[in-house]
């Protein structure tokens, strides 16, 4: 059974009435967050409790011709320590709030997601230090989806690829363009890659 907390977010529009959002999430410490923007009028379109997904370099471009969807991503991290992520990201048009919390055996870990408007995502940026620009394959392989992303700017270089599983257990097929296995390897986590772009330790993994 999974620990939740409540977490207010305070939307300040013109420093006279706030509006509290509040939402339930696994149990973090967050801190409440003010900021100015438009009200939200629709309801929340993804929320996960469990993720599972493997990692894998990749060798090859041709998933690109393989991709049913393309789209760029900007994401930051508003905190993130011992596991866990407070994320914000846009994906095309969209924006989302994203928390996780630690992975025990590198494989899976707690998540929970909600879609936010693009300029209350635009403002949660201002709480995140720094930034990853990525654009994102999504290319079918058999009942899974492969998520492929590339990395630009100070990560330019940089591919790997996930598929995301509904049981640590489940069969899988690698699709030719599909490596070495990286599940776990903290390089790979996004928040790290944040903090430490890819040029820095590009020569410890290979």
């Amino acid at each position: 059974m999974v620990s939740m907390a409540k977490i207010h977010i305070y939307i300040d529009k013109n420093a006279r009435r706030p509006t509290i959002r509040t939402f339930f999430v696994p149990c973090f410490e967050i801190k409440a967050v003010h900021l100015p923007t438009q009200p939200v009028t629709h309801k929340a379109k993804r929320i996960i409790m469990k993720e599972i997904e493997r990692k894998f370099l990749v060798t090859d471009d041709s998933y690109r011709t393989l991709a049913y969807d393309k789209s760029d991503i900007i994401q930051g991290y508003i905190s993130s320590g011992n596991g866990r992520t407070v994320r914000v990201r846009t994906r095309g048009d969209k924006g989302y709030l994203t928390i996780k919390g630690p992975s025990i055996d590198g494989i899976s870990r707690f998540e929970w997601e909600k879609e936010i408007t693009l300029d209350d995502a635009r403002e949660l940026f201002t709480l995140c230090s720094e930034r990853i620009e990525k654009t994102r394959y999504l290319v079918h392989n058999g009942p899974h989806t492969v998520e492929v992303d590339e990395f630009h700017g100070e990560n330019e270089g940089l591919v790997f690829a996930e598929i995301e599983l509904s049981d640590v257990d489940e069969p899988y097929t690698l699709p030719p363009y599909l490596g070495r296995e990286v599940t776990g390897d903290h390089h790979y986590y996004n928040a790290y890659i944040c903090r430490h772009p890819y040029h820095t330790w590009e020569d410890e993994v290979e």
